[in-house]
């Protein structure tokens, strides 16, 4: 089993990676290795990042008016 993700202790050098399809590949070699419970951690980390703690935006507020028309 490999060991949990550190981000904070990573190291984020890319070495002998030269073409974007080697980056790719040593990308998806990366997280092939992973444990599909550190995928879905990952994943939940980059959520919050993204969207904050509480998990939603602000949405604009609805309104509601009914009116009356005249009667002929």
């Amino acid at each position: 089993m490999s060991e949990p993700l550190n981000f904070e202790r990573m190291d984020r050098r890319m070495t002998s990676v030269t073409t974007f399809a080697q980056a790719e590949q040593a990308t998806r070699a990366f997280w092939h290795s992973r444990t599909p419970l550190e995928r879905l951690q990952v994943l939940a980390l980059l959520r919050q990042e993204l969207f904050g703690d509480d998990g939603t935006q602000p949405r604009l507020q609805r309104v509601f008016d009914r009116t009356q028309r005249p009667w002929r």
